[in-house]
Protein backbone atom coordinates (compact mmCIF):
# COMPACT_ATOMS: atom_id res chain seq x y z
CA UNK A 1 0.00 0.00 0.00
CA UNK A 2 2.90 2.43 0.45
CA UNK A 3 4.89 1.74 -2.27
CA UNK A 4 1.68 2.05 -4.33
CA UNK A 5 1.20 5.49 -2.53
CA UNK A 6 4.84 6.54 -3.09
CA UNK A 7 4.82 5.94 -6.60
CA UNK A 8 1.51 7.88 -7.33
CA UNK A 9 2.97 10.83 -5.60
CA UNK A 10 6.18 10.38 -7.61
CA UNK A 11 3.85 10.58 -10.73
CA UNK A 12 2.08 13.53 -9.56
CA UNK A 13 5.78 15.08 -8.26
CA UNK A 14 6.86 14.42 -11.93
CA UNK A 15 3.45 15.55 -13.65
CA UNK A 16 3.29 18.92 -11.77
CA UNK A 17 7.32 19.79 -11.55
CA UNK A 18 6.49 22.61 -13.01
CA UNK A 19 4.54 24.56 -10.75
CA UNK A 20 6.57 26.55 -8.22
CA UNK A 21 5.11 29.32 -6.37
CA UNK A 22 6.94 32.07 -4.50
CA UNK A 23 5.85 33.04 -0.68
CA UNK A 24 8.13 35.13 1.49
CA UNK A 25 8.26 34.11 4.86
CA UNK A 26 6.16 36.75 7.18
CA UNK A 27 6.51 37.91 11.11
CA UNK A 28 3.82 39.05 13.42
CA UNK A 29 5.53 40.95 15.91
CA UNK A 30 4.83 41.97 18.95
CA UNK A 31 6.96 45.38 20.66
CA UNK A 32 6.84 47.14 24.04
CA UNK A 33 8.82 48.63 26.87
CA UNK A 34 11.69 45.72 27.77
CA UNK A 35 11.72 47.85 31.66
CA UNK A 36 8.78 49.58 33.29
CA UNK A 37 8.27 51.04 36.82
CA UNK A 38 5.44 49.98 39.26
CA UNK A 39 2.46 51.68 38.16
CA UNK A 40 3.45 52.88 34.86
CA UNK A 41 0.94 52.66 32.24
CA UNK A 42 2.82 51.36 28.62
CA UNK A 43 1.86 50.14 25.03
CA UNK A 44 2.44 47.08 23.73
CA UNK A 45 2.35 46.70 19.58
CA UNK A 46 0.99 43.98 17.22
CA UNK A 47 1.88 44.43 13.78
CA UNK A 48 1.81 42.22 10.74
CA UNK A 49 3.93 41.63 7.45
CA UNK A 50 1.67 38.73 6.22
CA UNK A 51 0.43 40.20 2.53
CA UNK A 52 -2.90 37.82 2.48
CA UNK A 53 -4.01 38.46 5.88
CA UNK A 54 -7.75 37.80 6.09
CA UNK A 55 -8.37 37.13 9.69
CA UNK A 56 -6.29 37.11 13.36
CA UNK A 57 -6.65 35.59 16.38
CA UNK A 58 -4.21 36.62 18.88
CA UNK A 59 -3.56 35.33 22.95
CA UNK A 60 -0.95 37.33 25.04
CA UNK A 61 -0.26 36.66 28.50
CA UNK A 62 1.64 39.49 30.37
CA UNK A 63 3.05 38.57 33.21
CA UNK A 64 3.30 41.00 36.45
CA UNK A 65 0.35 43.54 34.78
CA UNK A 66 -2.97 44.26 34.47
CA UNK A 67 -4.92 44.66 31.05
CA UNK A 68 -6.16 48.39 30.64
CA UNK A 69 -8.07 48.63 26.90
CA UNK A 70 -7.29 48.21 23.83
CA UNK A 71 -6.72 49.62 20.29
CA UNK A 72 -7.61 48.26 16.76
CA UNK A 73 -5.28 49.20 13.89
CA UNK A 74 -6.71 51.57 11.40
CA UNK A 75 -7.21 48.61 8.81
CA UNK A 76 -9.10 46.26 10.82
CA UNK A 77 -12.76 45.97 9.38
CA UNK A 78 -13.76 44.53 13.16
CA UNK A 79 -12.75 42.74 16.40
CA UNK A 80 -13.33 41.77 19.51
CA UNK A 81 -11.34 41.06 22.73
CA UNK A 82 -11.75 39.81 26.18
CA UNK A 83 -9.28 38.85 29.65
CA UNK A 84 -9.37 36.40 32.17
CA UNK A 85 -7.98 36.67 35.74
CA UNK A 86 -6.38 39.59 36.79
CA UNK A 87 -6.42 41.29 33.60
CA UNK A 88 -3.38 39.05 32.09
CA UNK A 89 -4.35 37.32 29.43
CA UNK A 90 -6.00 38.75 26.61
CA UNK A 91 -7.20 37.41 23.37
CA UNK A 92 -8.20 39.42 20.17
CA UNK A 93 -10.25 38.46 17.30
CA UNK A 94 -10.34 40.24 14.08
CA UNK A 95 -11.31 40.68 10.69
CA UNK A 96 -8.82 42.49 8.12
CA UNK A 97 -10.53 44.78 5.84
CA UNK A 98 -8.98 42.59 3.22
CA UNK A 99 -7.19 45.25 1.24
CA UNK A 100 -3.70 43.91 0.42
CA UNK A 101 -1.12 44.35 2.90
CA UNK A 102 1.47 46.66 2.07
CA UNK A 103 4.68 46.36 4.30
CA UNK A 104 3.96 46.27 8.12
CA UNK A 105 0.03 47.02 9.47
CA UNK A 106 -0.60 47.93 12.87
CA UNK A 107 -3.39 45.18 14.33
CA UNK A 108 -3.49 46.35 17.67
CA UNK A 109 -2.12 48.59 20.13
CA UNK A 110 -3.11 47.15 24.24
CA UNK A 111 -2.24 48.99 26.92
CA UNK A 112 -1.10 47.23 30.25
CA UNK A 113 0.28 48.68 33.81
CA UNK A 114 2.53 46.74 35.96
CA UNK A 115 2.38 45.69 39.99
CA UNK A 116 5.51 46.45 40.94
CA UNK A 117 9.08 47.23 39.28
CA UNK A 118 10.15 44.15 36.74
CA UNK A 119 10.95 43.38 33.39
CA UNK A 120 7.66 43.20 31.58
CA UNK A 121 7.77 39.55 29.69
CA UNK A 122 4.88 37.89 27.40
CA UNK A 123 4.31 35.01 25.37
CA UNK A 124 1.71 34.46 22.54
CA UNK A 125 -0.26 31.15 22.70
CA UNK A 126 -3.30 29.94 20.97
CA UNK A 127 -2.12 32.47 18.05
CA UNK A 128 -4.08 32.01 14.63
CA UNK A 129 -3.37 33.90 11.58
CA UNK A 130 -5.93 33.32 8.51
CA UNK A 131 -5.29 34.11 4.96
CA UNK A 132 -8.13 35.63 2.22
CA UNK A 133 -8.81 32.22 1.58
CA UNK A 134 -9.65 31.34 5.18
CA UNK A 135 -6.40 28.93 5.91
CA UNK A 136 -4.45 29.13 8.95
CA UNK A 137 -1.20 30.76 8.52
CA UNK A 138 1.43 28.26 10.32
CA UNK A 139 3.03 30.35 13.50
CA UNK A 140 5.73 28.35 14.57
CA UNK A 141 7.92 29.12 17.87
CA UNK A 142 8.46 32.54 19.78
CA UNK A 143 11.33 33.96 19.27
CA UNK A 144 12.86 37.43 21.31
CA UNK A 145 9.46 39.68 20.55
CA UNK A 146 8.48 38.11 17.43
CA UNK A 147 7.16 34.98 15.87
CA UNK A 148 7.97 33.15 12.62
CA UNK A 149 5.09 32.38 10.34
CA UNK A 150 4.67 29.96 7.89
CA UNK A 151 2.20 30.06 4.51
CA UNK A 152 0.32 27.80 3.98
CA UNK A 153 1.56 24.29 2.04
CA UNK A 154 5.01 25.61 3.40
CA UNK A 155 5.79 22.20 4.58
CA UNK A 156 10.00 22.19 4.57
CA UNK A 157 9.66 25.76 5.62
CA UNK A 158 11.67 27.30 2.83
CA UNK A 159 9.22 30.50 2.48
CA UNK A 160 8.36 28.70 -0.54
CA UNK A 161 5.67 26.75 -1.61
CA UNK A 162 6.45 24.00 -4.35
CA UNK A 163 7.41 20.56 -5.76
CA UNK A 164 9.58 20.09 -2.56
CA UNK A 165 6.76 20.33 -0.52
CA UNK A 166 5.19 17.62 -1.92
CA UNK A 167 8.38 15.49 -1.13
CA UNK A 168 8.95 16.63 2.41
CA UNK A 169 4.99 15.36 3.26
CA UNK A 170 5.39 12.27 1.39
CA UNK A 171 8.77 11.22 3.61
CA UNK A 172 6.37 12.77 6.55
CA UNK A 173 3.60 10.49 5.48
CA UNK A 174 5.97 7.43 5.01
CA UNK A 175 7.40 8.12 8.51
CA UNK A 176 10.83 8.74 6.88
CA UNK A 177 10.95 12.67 8.18
CA UNK A 178 9.74 14.09 11.26
CA UNK A 179 6.68 16.57 11.11
CA UNK A 180 6.71 20.06 11.17
CA UNK A 181 4.81 23.07 12.05
CA UNK A 182 3.14 22.98 8.79
CA UNK A 183 2.52 19.37 7.98
CA UNK A 184 -0.90 19.07 9.29
CA UNK A 185 -2.70 20.99 6.31
CA UNK A 186 -6.42 20.28 7.54
CA UNK A 187 -5.45 20.66 11.01
CA UNK A 188 -7.21 17.50 12.12
CA UNK A 189 -4.48 16.49 14.67
CA UNK A 190 -2.51 13.68 11.79
CA UNK A 191 -0.61 14.49 9.12
CA UNK A 192 -1.63 11.58 6.24
CA UNK A 193 -2.74 11.13 2.75
CA UNK A 194 -5.56 13.69 3.15
CA UNK A 195 -2.95 16.30 3.81
CA UNK A 196 -1.42 15.69 0.74
CA UNK A 197 -4.53 15.42 -1.22
CA UNK A 198 -4.60 19.76 0.26
CA UNK A 199 -1.35 19.95 -0.57
CA UNK A 200 -1.69 18.78 -4.76
CA UNK A 201 -4.70 20.89 -4.92
CA UNK A 202 -3.27 24.19 -3.65
CA UNK A 203 -0.05 23.88 -6.09
CA UNK A 204 -2.82 23.09 -9.06
CA UNK A 205 -4.86 26.11 -7.69
CA UNK A 206 -7.73 24.09 -7.89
Amino acid sequence: MLRCLALVVLFIIILFGFIISNTSAATLSISGPKEVMENQKFNISIKSTVSNLAAFEITIEAENSEFVTAYRGKNIEDWAFSYQGDGQVVRIIGIYNRVPVSGTVELAKLTFKVYDNTTFTFEIKETKLIDTNEREIKIDKFYNHSVRVYRYGDINMDDKVDVKDLIRLERIILMKESKTVTSDLNNDGKVNILDLVKLIRLLVGA
